[in-house]
């Protein structure tokens, strides 16, 4: 298990950090960038996360196999050099979990998305970018009139 100081911050930026059963806490924001990518292959991987998650480094298709990732702040999956920056599978689980507003958002809901999504707050809200869990593509949402009310 490793945790990371007060307002600690943890950015990825080349190479694979592989939890290999562990646990690692970040008492900041975590991010991914340029090629870092983690690994999360066993069941008992785990990265929690107190701040902000930023996933927008190397693909990471095969590599969010199982595991869980809690964030308490921001989800953004970025496309800056790969559009798999954050492509769960299998076993992996992603949870909201923080306090106040939390927003998520993927920059590709094609090549990246979760595997299984849970809210567990005790307040806040989460808004998310509009994504057909199906198919992985955004929805189109429907325009408003000038009393707010959508067309249908």
């Amino acid at each position: 298990r490793v945790e990371l100081p007060e307002a600690g911050r943890l950015v990825l930026q080349q190479g694979i950090l592989t939890l290999n059963g562990n646990s690692i806490r970040v008492s900041g924001d975590f991010a991914t960038a340029n090629t870092g990518v983690i690994e999360m292959i066993q069941a008992t991987d785990s990265l929690l996360v107190s701040g902000n998650a930023t996933f927008g480094g190397g693909n990471e298709s095969g590599f969010l196999t199982n595991g869980l990732l809690r964030v308490a702040g921001n989800f953004a999956q970025q496309s800056t050099t790969s559009n798999a920056s954050f492509g769960a599978s299998s076993g992996h689980r992603t949870v909201f979990g923080g306090t106040g507003a939390q927003s998520l958002s993927f920059a590709d809901p094609i090549n990246s998305s979760f595997r299984q999504i849970e809210v567990n707050k005790t307040s806040g809200a989460v808004t998310a970018t509009a994504i057909d869990a199906q198919r992985g593509r955004r929805r189109r949402e429907p325009e408003r009139n000038r009393q707010g009310c959508p067309d249908l």
